[in-house]
């Protein structure tokens, strides 16, 4: 009898760490690259930037290979709409902002959803960012989301804000009859918000898991 229990027991214990070891673990792109994710609220989030590779509409910054291991790829609209695994997707504007929202819940000091240094310093990774961003005084990715300032590729080719700021494809858009404008979050040093730009920009992305 003493045995059984034992073994019981033993059970118990095992499907315990199963149910932890699903929070935190990883993902892998359509090529097999295998990427950090992390577990925030009720979601799970890449903990890095994609760089798969797409047949076309991306890009690495300044065309310089050297960067793309490091701040990820940088994708279109209608690129970053594809480029997720299957069992992952784009992440809607409201996924964004239930993200933020979480945060900002954990966070006794945050006056504004959107304009807080708490929250982006609590997203935003340790390493990566251009050294003024750091001050001495923050504890930085207390999330878990590691953000990179990835920059952006405009319209005409041109590259901008390497080390500075980040933004990300969401895969909403704004609601007019030129639908060509979607929309994006940002973050730099002092600021998380929303944007809308042209569907030809180039911005990072981060998939989300599907619900279960």
């Amino acid at each position: 009898m003493k045995n059984i229990y034992i073994i019981f027991f033993l059970i118990i214990i095992s499907f315990a760490f199963v149910k932890c070891g699903t929070d935190t673990k990883s993902m892998k792109d359509n090529a097999g690259k295998e990427y950090k994710t992390v577990k925030i609220g009720k979601q799970i989030w890449m903990a890095e930037n994609m760089d798969y590779k797409a047949s076309n509409g991306s890009w690495c910054y300044d065309e310089d290979s050297l960067y793309w291991e490091k701040y990820g790829r940088l994708y279109t609209w209608e690129t970053a709409c594809t480029v997720c695994p299957d069992g992952w997707h784009l992440p809607s504007a409201e996924e964004w902002e239930d993200l933020i929202k979480y945060l900002s819940a954990k966070n006794p000091n945050t006056e504004q959803l959107f304009i807080n240094e708490d929250i982006v310093s609590s997203l935003i990774s340790e390493i990566g960012w251009d050294k003024k961003t750091y001050q001495s005084n923050k504890v930085y990715n207390k999330s878990g989301f590691a953000a990179l300032p990835g920059g952006y590729r405009y319209y005409d080719g041109k590259y901008y804000n390497l080390g500075n700021m980040g933004i990300w494809w969401s895969s909403s858009k704004l609601n007019i009859s030129e639908d060509v404008y979607r929309c994006v979050y940002f973050i730099n040093n002092k600021t998380v918000g929303r944007d809308f730009v042209s569907a030809w920009y180039g911005a990072s992305v981060r998939c989300v898991k599907d619900s279960i």
